[in-house]
């Protein structure tokens, strides 16, 4: 879920009561959080390569976390780079180099480096 998803759930929110003190209390608790939802700070989506991302959005597909995708038989990430040529050797080499922003790519989303 993100900011905009959790202020329009918080809008959405209805209170069912008898008591007009305890609907009063509750719009309060409700407008406070909107208030503060609406300050979050979103994570900032990175930019990779487009060789990156299609590989990502391969591997997304395939593993549903992190910790799957690590424990995983995915030739380039686990058997170094010793047997690699082509695309799979460029791919582990800027894995290897970026491997924390292709984490944050992974669980906060990312962008496609345009191409000139």
């Amino acid at each position: 879920m993100d900011k905009q998803e959790l202020i329009e759930e918080l809008e959405c929110l209805e209170v069912s009561t008898c008591s007009l003190d305890y609907l009063k209390g509750a719009d309060y608790a409700n407008e406070r959080a909107i208030s503060l939802a609406k300050q979050l700070d979103e994570p900032k989506k990175v930019v990779l390569p487009n060789f990156v991302a299609d590989e990502l959005e391969k591997l997304a597909d395939k593993y549903l976390t992190l910790r799957d995708l690590y424990a995983s038989d995915v030739n380039w990430l686990n058997n170094g780079t010793v047997y690699l040529e082509g695309k799979e050797l460029e791919l582990a080499n800027w894995v290897n180099k970026n491997e924390t922003i292709f984490e944050y790519a992974w669980i906060h989303g990312y962008e496609v480096e345009k191409e000139i």
